[in-house]
């Protein structure tokens, strides 16, 4: 969605892709982290978002992000969270929470 929605042709396209690890009460989550220097999200089209109201139209266009939420329920069921924003300067933001499962075994699990 930034390559294709944050293009404009009057200046350079940036697109910035954090990833992290984060350490909670002994639960791992990756945080994900994509911004982009394109307009931002309309105001609109933001307000839903935050407000977990799913987008749709009847042309079918803005639904990727709505198959991409509903993937993540299926995956993790509650266990992640999804934050749609606009930078103070222009661009859009969002940021992904979601568990890291499996990956290592306590000190005190048999095995």
């Amino acid at each position: 969605n930034s390559v294709k929605h944050g293009l404009t042709f009057d200046r350079p396209m940036e697109i910035s892709l954090k990833i992290e690890r984060i350490t909670k009460d002994h639960n791992d989550s990756m945080k994900i982290t994509v911004k982009d220097n394109g307009p931002g999200f309309p105001s609109g089209i933001l307000q839903r978002l935050q407000n977990r109201i799913p987008l749709s139209n009847e042309e079918g266009k803005q639904i990727g992000i709505n198959n991409i939420i509903q993937r993540l329920q299926l995956l993790f069921g509650r266990n992640f969270s999804i934050d749609f924003a606009n930078g103070k300067e222009g661009g859009a933001g969002i940021e992904l929470m979601i568990p890291i499962k499996g990956e290592q075994m306590d000190e005190h699990t048999p095995g």
